[in-house]
């Protein structure tokens, strides 16, 4: 009777450690996945540390190479625009500029804050136009790396298919997101990748300075992803019992 018994425990355990589509197919409508409630995606924040760089654009193209300072400035947080190093937004909220002065432009889109630079620069050059982009334009990785969004966004998804060798060991039930807000506090989220309602919630997105944990998951030890493998995976102990019982 024991050898029944323990039979039946390791095929228990281990029907508990097989990884299914339950746990690997994104974007399930019903099971048991996390529900979000549906949320408007707002636009990323300028926040201390940011670093952009903008083009003024104008018919007096000496003035607007001036004013766009295509050239090094010293004590201006910039070593060469053109390396996309960028100016920096300092800790009051405030970017320094050359021939502009000091600028407020935390906690504003990047399009409010070309508006500002626009209004600014258009007191010099009346017909000037503004062209303003975020340098510090990253996402993390942990235990990857950093990754520069191409783009204006990109889904968690595209985020996901940054991680090299991933396949089906990934914990996508339990994934983390740390992100720093407008005021400078930070959000830690668990997020649930398997729920196709994630795509309207606030959280779909990425946004610059997130940072994202994948964890593996507790069942990848096994690595058992089919029925041949578990039935693989069972026998060898099994095995292992039968030949110890014969030798007795």
């Amino acid at each position: 009777m024991k050898i029944h018994w323990y039979i039946a425990l390791v095929i228990g355990l281990l029907m508990s450690s097989c990884i299914t589509n339950r746990d690997t197919v994104l974007l399930q409508r019903k099971g048991d996945v996390t529900r979000y409630v549906e949320a408007y995606d707002s636009a990323y924040r300028l926040q201390p540390n940011d670093r952009i760089v903008y083009n003024v654009l104008s018919t007096d193209v000496e003035a607007a190479k001036l004013l766009t300072g295509t050239t090094q400035q010293s004590g201006m947080g910039l070593q060469n625009q053109g390396g996309a190093v960028g100016y920096r937004i300092y800790p009051d909220g405030k970017v320094r500029l050359p021939f502009m002065g000091e600028l407020s432009i935390v906690n504003l889109t990047t399009q409010q804050a070309e508006a500002v630079l626009r209004y600014k620069v258009r007191e010099s050059l009346p017909d000037a136009e503004v062209r303003l982009s975020l340098v510090s334009n990253y996402y993390y990785i942990v235990g990857v790396g950093r990754f520069e969004m191409d783009k204006d966004r990109i889904s968690i998804f595209q985020a996901l298919s940054s991680i090299p060798g991933k396949d089906k060991m990934l914990d996508y039930k339990h994934v983390r997101l740390l992100r720093r807000m407008a005021d400078g506090s930070y959000q830690i989220k668990t997020l649930d990748l398997r729920s196709a309602s994630l795509i309207n919630s606030g959280y779909y997105y990425v946004k610059p300075n997130d940072v994202f944990y994948f964890p593996t998951s507790n069942k990848a030890f096994y690595n058992i992803t089919s029925f041949s493998g578990f039935l693989s995976f069972v026998m060898v102990p099994v095995s292992f019992l039968l030949l110890i019982l014969n030798l007795n």
